[in-house]
């Protein structure tokens, strides 16, 4: 959101000077002083790109705006551009993009009135300000900062089987977790780990429990209990039963 309000800003701001100049200096021959001896103002149409280069390439020049304020916009929300200097200068350009796309879908060129008064310079414009400090400092950014730019790998699609035999591998870690160095170090196996040993353990008491139970039971009812005697048999009964049948 901040980056579209100043975007919005430096944009009103381009078309303001613009507006500005168009209606108080002459196209042509007008000039106004703004700062003597460094810079004025002056009314010039460009119908070309910077430094009067593609002339009368109106179109041309539209189509290559908007699909750089789409690379821009997609580059600065996915937060492929790191960190937040590499995204301002971005925007940056893609203000002053903007700006001068904006002159040339409405009128065919752009109105350029700032011009240096001592050096022979081209004159510009705000938006060719923006253009250029914003492009420079983007491109040192990308030259000493190694990760300025980084796309992100698309994973493969995995298949059904692989994720069932995942799935099924991860049911089996959880349910029987080993305490070893690596669940040690790490909190979330350790806590699986933790829990299983407790599942066991009260698992072993309830069937204590159960035991003693049976026994009370046993008692309380006066359960005969087997002999020993009636339990032990030999191999000699055995064959003696079938040779009586």
């Amino acid at each position: 959101m901040l980056y579209a309000i100043v975007t919005v800003l430096i944009l009103i701001f381009d078309q303001g000077l613009k507006y500005w100049t168009t209606l108080n200096i002459p196209y042509g021959d007008g000039v106004r002083n703004l700062i003597p001896g460094f810079i004025r103002l002056a009314h010039i149409q460009n119908y070309g790109a910077a430094f009067g280069i593609l002339q009368n390439t109106r179109w041309l020049l539209v189509a290559v705006t908007v699909l750089f304020a789409i690379a821009v916009i997609v580059l600065v929300s996915t937060k492929t551009i790191k960190g937040a200097f590499g995204r301002w200068m971005a925007i940056m350009v893609l203000a002053g993009a903007l700006g001068n796309g904006i002159d040339r879908v409405l009128h065919g060129y752009v109105v350029d009135m700032l011009e240096f008064e001592f050096i022979n310079f081209e004159v510009f414009n705000v938006a060719d300000i923006f253009i250029t400090v914003g492009g420079i400092l983007f491109c040192l950014y990308v030259i000493f900062r190694k990760d300025a730019i980084e796309f992100k790998k698309r994973e493969k699609p995995q298949s059904m089987s692989y994720v069932k035999q995942r799935q099924g591998a991860d049911i089996r870690k959880v349910q029987k977790p080993r305490l070893t160095k690596e669940t040690a170090s790490d909190p979330v196996l350790a806590a699986a780990a933790a829990a299983a040993e407790a599942a066991k353990a009260r698992a072993a008491r309830e069937a204590a429990q159960e035991a003693d139970i049976l026994k009370q039971l046993k008692k309380e009812q006066k359960l005969p209990e087997p002999e020993d005697s009636e339990l032990e048999f030999t191999l000699e009964d055995i064959l003696a039963e079938f040779s009586d049948k």
